[in-house]
């Protein structure tokens, strides 16, 4: 439950110390009243001041982002988003106790639409309008952020420049973010029109360990921190917010009542420790009560009690000067919790089944185990003492932890029971060629949960460049066909879940069709045939015949481009699997390519069966002749190469050869010059 606003007048009755400003101006009115001055002097004069301090006091809006991005560790601490909550509340409470005026609203960038949704690039609301902050209702406002979708902060930044020149002639905007803007917009190049056209509002940005070209590219537009270690969070928070006048917060008085069931505690010791800040109080609690000097901020402890088991509570906020706050402990027994089932998947549901819970409002809370309390990443309200309720997992294989914590203040939490799991993990596979021409359809497949908001990413580069990218639903099912990419490079190919984890990934080479070729893809050996082009035809360009998978600049024959288009190449004498290429000559680039398959026809032979002798006569045949064939004339069933008469085949069809002078029976041969093995053999017969 949200604490009410507080009027500055209700501020101003609250406090038992002045500022420094308020100092001044009572040693003023002071020294007025003594010298005999009017009423309406000192009415004037205070008038002044007040106007003065009302002109210096500033608009803000800081953006938040609560996109999928922000579920990666900070460092190597928490996921951005939780140690950002817990520094903007410690902002929050600090300023709240500084009570110096600066009124602050606070945006929402993602968070609300899944990557995949069709207006997740309008996913920005406002959360905080413009006022007083109130460190209650920040805390409250910021404890339920769930990072998922997309960074639109092109369309953020446009939104909270129209609140803050709503409302005044000035002020600041501040962009806490892990990254740029991921719906394609320029925000770089909207701060430099924004700073011309609205010179009286300044932009600051607060960087969530982004990478060091996008922190670079921020800086060139407005001034930038990236911080990297979660102890530099809060003041550089602080740093993009306030004005540098800015009052210090010293260290006030707290009272704290502690009591267990009503009855106060003694002998007991109280460990609080100040957020994001890591600074740790131990004080001794004697009759149910201590006091200690801290810094106004939020705060997380430990109850130490003999012979009970240590107590933890978070949530303790420390605003007032010489504030108190009574810690009411639950002497309820340990509650009992169940996940169900034991080993969850990671970014799917799960049930959570407790027993023996308290009757004030509690929360369930999934942590990652060893954090502190308040440091949670989801969480949803009981019902009752028992029930059971569903929370969407973390997506992280890291030890976790699920609490049951009461709500013994407003804001107060004290553990109440704990129980560590794991999550498991589905196995994920993508499956796509490994290269492909630009702008062809090309087909997906993969195997993956398929939870909501899952999706399959095609971008250039590693996820960690932000830049331009196509995102698919895997909701649809797999496979999907696509175009590729139209411009060539290597891409990469991951599944992404709806909380923006990587679970597989692949690459994919596009490349770009420079030339094409059109030609016959079956000849015969040595059959001359055209072949048409198209190709950049630069100095000494070629075609050529090659074997697959030899050198691109190998070849058994080739012509210049230049000769013409279309350009005459002949297939080689060997019969086989060839291709024709373009080939770049200035870099030896190979543009294109196409099959060409060398077929061998059978051989056969024509001739008059009977002949006279010592005639000559012409044998027709047909056929791919090799290298060295030869036609022969050889006594029937000889069995040695006594060749009466012969002739190449390299002399064309017909030959003329010379019967034998005596008649009888003879064959004519058809001879291979590579082996000399007999191809096609036939009977002659000679007559006188």
């Amino acid at each position: 439950m949200a604490a009410a606003a507080k009027t500055p007048r209700d501020k101003a009755f609250r406090r038992t110390r002045s500022t420094p400003h308020e100092d001044h101006a009572f040693g003023l009115c002071t020294l007025l009243h003594d010298m005999g001055m009017r009423r309406a002097l000192v009415t004037t004069t205070l008038g002044l001041l007040l106007t003065s301090v009302c002109h210096a006091t500033e608009r803000v809006e800081i953006i938040v982002d609560n996109s999928a991005a922000m579920w990666r560790a900070a460092g190597h601490d928490l996921p951005r988003f939780v140690v950002l909550r817990e520094a903007l509340i410690a902002f929050a409470v600090a300023t709240d106790a500084r009570g110096d005026g600066t009124r602050i609203g606070l945006r929402l960038v993602g968070g609300h639409r899944d990557m995949t949704e069709d207006l997740s690039c309008d996913d920005t609301r406002l959360l905080i309008p413009i006022g007083e902050v109130d460190a209650g209702v920040w805390r409250d406002t910021l404890a339920d952020l769930f990072p998922r979708g997309r960074r639109p902060l092109v369309q953020a930044v446009r939104a909270a420049f129209d609140d803050i020149s709503d409302g005044s002639a000035g002020g600041r905007i501040v962009i806490v973010t892990a990254g740029d803007d991921t719906c394609h917009g320029n925000l770089q190049s909207l701060l430099s029109e924004l700073a011309e056209s609205h010179a009286e509002i300044t932009v600051r940005v607060v960087g969530l360990s982004m990478n060091r070209e996008t922190a670079d590219s921020f800086a060139l537009v407005a001034r930038t921190r990236n911080v990297t270690t979660t102890s530099t969070l809060l003041p550089s928070v602080e740093w993009a917010v306030l004005r540098g006048d800015r009052p210090p917060a010293y260290p006030q008085q707290l009272a704290v009542q502690v009591t267990r069931g009503g009855v106060p505690v003694s002998n007991a010791e109280i460990s609080l420790e100040r957020g994001v800040a890591g600074e740790e109080w131990l004080k001794t609690v004697e009759n149910g009560s201590t006091q200690l000097r801290l810094p106004a901020g939020w705060y997380r402890g430990t109850i130490t009690i003999p012979t009970f088991e240590p107590i933890e509570v978070a949530g303790i906020i420390h605003r007032d000067i010489e504030g108190a706050i009574q810690l009411d402990l639950r002497a309820s027994p340990y509650v009992t919790l169940v996940v169900a089932p034991e080993r969850p998947a990671a970014g799917d549901y799960a049930y959570i089944h407790y027993w023996d819970a308290a009757d004030d409002p509690a929360w369930v809370t999934v942590a990652i185990a060893g954090s502190p309390l308040g440091s949670y990443l989801v969480r949803k309200p009981t019902a009752g003492r028992s029930g059971q309720l569903s929370l969407r997992m973390p997506e992280t294989m890291r030890e976790l932890e699920v609490r049951l914590v009461s709500e013994i203040d407003q804001g107060v939490l004290q553990l109440l029971g704990r129980r560590t799991f794991q999550c498991g993990q589905t196995k994920v596979s993508i499956d796509l060629p490994e290269k492909i021409e630009n702008g062809t359809p090309m087909q997906i497949s993969w195997q993956g949960p398929n939870l909501a908001g899952d999706h399959i990413i095609i971008s250039a580069g590693d996820e960690s460049v932000e830049g331009d990218e196509v995102c698919i639903p895997t909701g649809s099912g797999a496979p999907i066909t696509v175009n590729s990419p139209m411009v060539p490079g290597a891409y990469e190919i991951r599944y992404v879940t709806g909380l923006g984890r990587t679970l597989s990934r692949t690459s994919i080479e596009v490349y770009e069709v420079l030339a094409t070729l059109s030609a016959p893809t079956e000849l015969e050996p040595g059959e001359e045939f055209m072949v048409e082009w198209t190709g950049p035809n630069g100095p000494q360009d070629y075609l050529s015949i090659s074997v697959p998978d030899s050198q691109n600049r190998a070849y058994i024959n080739w012509q210049p481009t230049d000769i013409g288009n279309p350009l005459p190449l002949r297939a080689p004498q060997d019969p086989g699997q060839y291709e024709i290429r373009y080939v770049r000559s200035s870099d030896g680039a190979l543009l294109a390519r196409e099959p060409l398959t060398v077929t061998a026809a059978e051989v056969s032979l024509s001739f008059p069966p009977v002949v006279e002798a010592g005639t000559r006569f012409e044998v027709e045949w047909s056929g791919t002749p090799g290298r060295g064939d030869f036609i022969a004339i050889i006594g029937e069933a000889s069995n040695r190469r006594g060749y009466i008469d012969w002739s190449y085949t390299s002399l064309g069809s017909p030959l003329s050869l010379a019967a034998p002078f005596r008649p009888g029976k003879f064959e004519v041969l058809y001879v291979s010059g590579q082996n000399q093995e007999v191809v096609v053999r036939a009977p002659l017969k000679v007559k006188r």
